[in-house]
C-alpha cells in the first residue's frame, strides 16, 4: 500500500509533464525596416524568440519594452521626420497593436531615456544604424 501511495504522485506528475501542446507565442510581429534606401520585412515571435529577424532575442527585448510605452503615451513632441525607422504590426503579449507602430528616435522623443535606449537596441537587432 505504501508503494502504491508513492507511485500515484509520480504518475500524476508524469501526466502533467507529458501533455506538451504547441504553445503559440503571445507576441507575433511583422516588422518593416526602412534604412532610408530600401525596406526589408521580417517576422518576429517572442518567448521563445524566433522568426526571420537578424537578432530575434534582442529585437524581442527592445520591442516588448518599447511598444507598451508607446501605446500608453499621450505626449506629443515636434521632431524632424525620421529617415530610418521600424514599423511594427501584429500581436504584442496577446493584444493586437494599433497598426503600424513606429519605432524611431522621433517616436521615442517624449518617452524618456529608457525608450530612447529601446530604440537604439531595436535598431541594432535589425542591423539598422541610427541617423
Amino acid at each position: 500500500m505504501h508503494r502504491l501511495l508513492a507511485v500515484v504522485p509520480i504518475l500524476a506528475l508524469a501526466a502533467c509533464a507529458g501533455g506538451h501542446a504547441a504553445v503559440t507565442p503571445k507576441t507575433r510581429l511583422d516588422v518593416q525596416v526602412d534604412d532610408g534606401h530600401q525596406i526589408t520585412r521580417y517576422t518576429l515571435t517572442c518567448r521563445p524568440a524566433g522568426g526571420s529577424a537578424p537578432d530575434p532575442a534582442g529585437a524581442c527585448r527592445a520591442l516588448e519594452d518599447f511598444l507598451p510605452r508607446l501605446e500608453t503615451s499621450h505626449g506629443a513632441c515636434a521632431c524632424a521626420l525620421s529617415v530610418k525607422s521600424i514599423a511594427v504590426r501584429g500581436v504584442l503579449d496577446g493584444r493586437r497593436l494599433r497598426s503600424p507602430a513606429e519605432v524611431s528616435g522621433c517616436s521615442a522623443c517624449d518617452l524618456g531615456a529608457a525608450a530612447a535606449l529601446d530604440v537604439t537596441h531595436a535598431f541594432a537587432a535589425f542591423h539598422l544604424t541610427p541617423g
